[in-house]
């Protein structure tokens, strides 16, 4: 600024130099050596001044002053003391009295001035009303017109700083720049109408044509473009960056805007911060905003406390507040939605009145709308959400279509996938409740777990591919991997182990537990099956209860079954309504039915399984053995091999009313035969130590004929032989007895 005014004095001097040479023929050089030109022009007693104009200079001789140049009427007209001024122009520097290095240029330029020094005016009436400022430099018509203590001003540009008139430290550059400016200070205004209607404010910096052209009292506020804090008045501590950022800001403090209408319609919103064309466009009253990206938080009215990222990220935001919005077009959709935060792409795009949702990923929760208190995390996770809430979607595309589907927790890639309108589901792993869209209250953990289960409620499938393709199946329990994996429609199942289960398509209310257990049960129904492969065959059996590893291995459509044991029931495939206890009871036993057996290996051997009817209790029982006890139920027969003992007395089914068929046998008869019978003292073969007494039952029912074979010898028999020997006996006897009296009647 010194530079330009010593250009500036330089050049006046330089002009009225040559100006006085053409016209040599009016001038005349008196005592002081000062050159005077004009009609009542006077340099007073100063010396080496120059005085070019009618009534230029002062013809008073308190005019003292040295080195001044005076051209234009009435120029410097009342200089007294003043040196080393340049007034070029009509009454230019008219008043001044005792001013020093002043540079006026211009009709009027620096009129009132009277002690400033050091000022440069250029410009009709620049600087017109200045009195004692000092360090000024104005440049155009009407700059600095009013100031007249002002100090340390720069305005540059037509009206520029015109009302400034105590305000100091100012640059202004451009037409009508602080035009309005009295008395504030440390501004700097660049461009056309630029900080126009500032009055009081200080500190201010504005550039840009109408950068903060209304702003008034504002201190402390930068504005840089086009109408840049245009209706600015009261703001302060602002920073606008960008044509029409913060264009309608009037009262909102410590703003910060950047980029072409960025925040553009905020009035008293404060400690915002928008960054990006069009970011916070709508904001008028919300605070404590950052918005970054191209149309950020465009439509944000009222909201507060948001924190938008990406461009078109939280667009269409009016009320809502507390919102953190990250990625291109997050949020996008939401107006009055609080208390979101939403990272990535897309991510709730269309949310409009949800709150407290958390997306994060590419498109996470999209379509949400009045969704809320919901968790999406990975890309398209809950991307279709709308209206659902307390959801937790993690992973790339998990609940991707869930709709209005309320309370899921969905953990892993594509875990529930499909899932619309179901509630209360809890999927852990990739693809796990992939396709479910209307079952609730299912929990599925384990990669492909429930992956394609649409409507089915109730369900828990814990492992990799467990009821893997139940659609429709309720109330299942499936532990293990591919456990219960092919399950459709069946209901009320559990089945933990390794493949447990695995081929159940529409089977119900199944238990099973073990590695494979009832693995290929498809439609078999109450079935219980506990252990390493039990009941790994069984496809329609129903009522089924196989407890032990390979219990029931075979059984295919055999129903109402009881095994209990290792290997227990293992080859039956058809057979129903049989009861094995023991490991490897009735392991051959293949078709038959109502079937006892009881005891470690105990029931027929190989090769004799297709029996019916039948019991069995023994252990171990080889091929050339006979069971301990051996039982007809069809025949009401059993019988024990082996020695039976009782204690408290046995007795046999004997009423009559069980009995018909009678036949009278001759007693004496019974009892040749009974005399006739091979008695002896025997011992059985597997038991030498242990001695008996009796017939043979070949014997035995070659003379009688009683009992159901040649081999057993019924005790209720043998009984009644005796019995009937005994009344022969008795009638024998009797017969003795009445012969013997009548022998001893005549031998009296």
């Amino acid at each position: 600024m010194k530079n330009l005014n010593t250009m500036l004095t330089r050049y006046s001097s330089h002009i009225i130099c040559t100006v006085s040479v053409l016209l040599m023929w009016c001038v005349h050089l008196d005592g002081q050596t000062n050159y005077v030109a004009g009609t009542n022009a006077s340099a007073g007693t100063g010396n080496s001044n120059t005085v070019v104009g009618a009534d230029a200079g002062n013809t008073s001789t308190s005019f003292t002053g040295s080195l001044n140049s005076f051209f234009g009427r009435s120029a410097g007209n009342a200089n007294t003391t003043g040196t080393e001024n340049s007034f070029f122009g009509a009454n230019s520097g008219q008043s001044n009295t005792t001013g020093r290095e002043n540079s006026f240029y211009g009709i009027f330029s620096g009129n009132s001035n009277t002690t400033g020094t050091n000022n440069s005016f250029f410009g009709i009436a620049s600087g017109y009303s200045n009195t004692t400022g000092f360090f000024n430099s104005f440049f155009g018509p009407r700059s600095g017109f009013l100031n007249t203590t002002g100090s340390n001003n720069s305005f540059f540009g037509s009206d520029s700083g015109r009302n400034n008139t105590t305000g100091g430290n100012n640059s202004f550059f451009g037409i009508r720049s602080g035009l309005s400016n009295e008395t504030g200070s440390f501004n700097s205004f660049f461009g056309i109408s630029s900080g126009q209607g500032n009055t009081t404010g200080t500190s201010n910096s504005f550039v840009g044509s109408a950068s903060g052209s209304s702003n008034t009292v504002g201190n402390f506020n930068s504005f840089f473009g086009s109408s840049s804090g245009f209706l600015n008045t009261t703001g302060s501590s602002n920073a606008f960056f960008g044509t029409n950022s913060g264009r309608n800001n009037i009262s909102g403090g410590f703003n910060s805007f950047f980029g072409t209408n960025s925040g553009r319609n905020n009035i008293s919103g404060g400690f915002n911060s928008f960054f990006g064309s069009d970011s916070g466009r709508s904001n008028t009253i919300g605070a404590d905003n950052s918005f970054f990206g191209r149309s950020s938080g465009q439509s944000n009215t009222i909201g507060s406390n948001n924190s938008f990222v990406g461009s078109f990220s939280g667009f269409s935001n009016t009320t809502g507040s507390e919102n953190s919005f990250f990625g291109r077009r997050a949020g996008h959709s939401n107006t009055t939605g609080e208390s979101n935060s939403f990272v990535g792409a897309n991510s709730g795009e269309n949310n409009t009145t949800g709150i407290e949702n958390s997306y994060f990923g590419a498109n996470s929760g999209n379509s949400n709308t009045t969704g809320s208190f919901n968790s999406f995390f990975g890309i398209n996770s809950g991307a279709s959400n709308t209206e659902g809430v307390h959801n937790s979607f993690y992973g790339n595309l998990s609940g991707l279509l869930n709709t209005t589907g309320n309370f899921n927790s969905f953990f892993g890639s594509f875990s529930g996938l499909s899932n619309t309108t179901g509630e209360n589901n809890s999927f852990f792993g990739v693809n796990s409740g992939n396709a479910n869209s209307t079952g609730g209250s299912n929990s599925f953990f384990g990669s492909g777990s429930g992956s394609n289960n649409t409507s089915g409620g109730s369900n828990s499938f814990f492992g990799t591919s467990a009821g893997l393709f139940n659609t429709t199946g309720e109330f299942n329990a499936f532990f293990g991997r591919s456990a219960g994996q092919s399950n459709s429609i069946g209901r009320f199942n559990s089945f933990f182990g390794r493949l447990a289960g695995a081929n159940n398509t529409e089977g119900s209310q199944n238990s099973f537990f073990g590695h494979s257990a009832g693995s290929n049960n498809s439609n078999g129904i109450n079935n219980s099956f506990i252990g390493i492969s039990s009941g790994s065959n069984n496809t329609t059996g129903n009522s089924n209860s196989f407890v032990g590893a390979f219990s029931g291995l075979l059984n295919v459509e055999g129903a109402f079954n009881s095994f209990y044991g290792v290997d227990a029931g293992r080859s039956n495939t058809s057979g129903s309504q049989n009861s094995f206890f023991g490991q490897g009871s009735g392991r051959f036993v293949t078709s038959g039915s109502s079937n006892v057996i009881i005891g470690s290996g105990a029931g027929p051997t190989n090769g004799n399984g297709d029996i019916n009817d039948r019991l069995f209790i023994d252990i171990a029982q080889s091929a050339n053995d006979d069971p301990l006890i051996y039982g007809e139920f069809d025949n009401d027969f059993v019988r024990i091999n082996g020695t039976f003992e009782v204690t408290a007395g046995l007795t046999n089914p004997s009423s009559r009313t069980l009995k018909n068929q009678f036949v009278s046998l001759d007693a004496s008869t019974i009892l040749a035969k009974l005399a006739a019978l091979d008695i002896q003292q025997w011992t059985y073969k597997d038991r030498p130590e242990e001695k008996h007494v009796g017939p043979v039952a070949e014997d035995f029912y070659e003379a009688f004929g009683l009992g159901q074979g040649d081999k057993n010898i019924s005790t209720i028999d043998a009984d009644g032989i005796m019995m009937l020997a005994l009344q022969a006996l008795q009638q024998e006897n009797e017969e003795l007895k009445e012969r013997l009296q009548r022998l001893e009647s005549k031998m009296k």
